[in-house]
């Protein structure tokens, strides 16, 4: 991210993630917005704006490949404080507290113990009912928890959670 708001990414960009440029690039933003955040995945890059808003491109989770940013809609919220990118599967933290996933529950190709098997979505293990998702969809958290932030790795999701009260 830099001062003035914007983003530059750069590096391999075999899946436009880096939006094909090795040398480095700025991110596309739409006029007047600033980029607050950043997820970086193997495959596909994404852009938190200072609105909420969230930006995806390269190739996103069973999606098609976009080398210029398009927007994620997260349900009627709309908005996030926090994204993050895996392998293939991303996560946002809404504005309200919401846990937002999409992407592939099991890495593609991988068998349990190359990272593959599921769950990274939190719906449950792949092989008894996760399953994939192509748009973000929310995830219950227990007790009345409120997302704050979130993270992924290449095959895992973890969120920062505020205690609230039960459901």
């Amino acid at each position: 991210m830099l001062g003035d708001g914007g983003a530059r990414v750069w590096g391999l960009s075999t899946h436009g993630q880096a939006q094909a440029k090795i040398d480095g690039g700025d991110v596309a933003l739409p006029r007047g917005r600033r980029c607050v955040g950043l997820g970086l995945g193997a495959f596909h890059s994404l852009a938190l704006l200072d609105d909420g808003r969230i930006l995806q491109w390269g190739t996103p989770p069973l999606g098609t490949r976009s080398d210029d940013p398009v927007p994620v809609e997260l349900g009627q919220a709309g908005r996030a404080v926090s994204v993050a990118a895996g392998w293939w599967h991303s996560a946002a933290a809404g504005v309200n507290g919401e846990l937002w996933t999409w992407g592939s529950d099991g890495a593609v190709g991988c068998t349990v113990g190359e990272g593959g098997g599921g769950g990274r979505l939190g719906r449950g293990l792949a092989w008894i009912g996760g399953t994939d998702v192509r748009s973000p969809t929310r995830v219950h958290l227990p007790g009345g928890w409120r997302a704050l932030s979130v993270a992924c790795g290449p095959a895992s999701t973890a969120v920062l959670v505020e205690e609230g009260e039960g459901e």
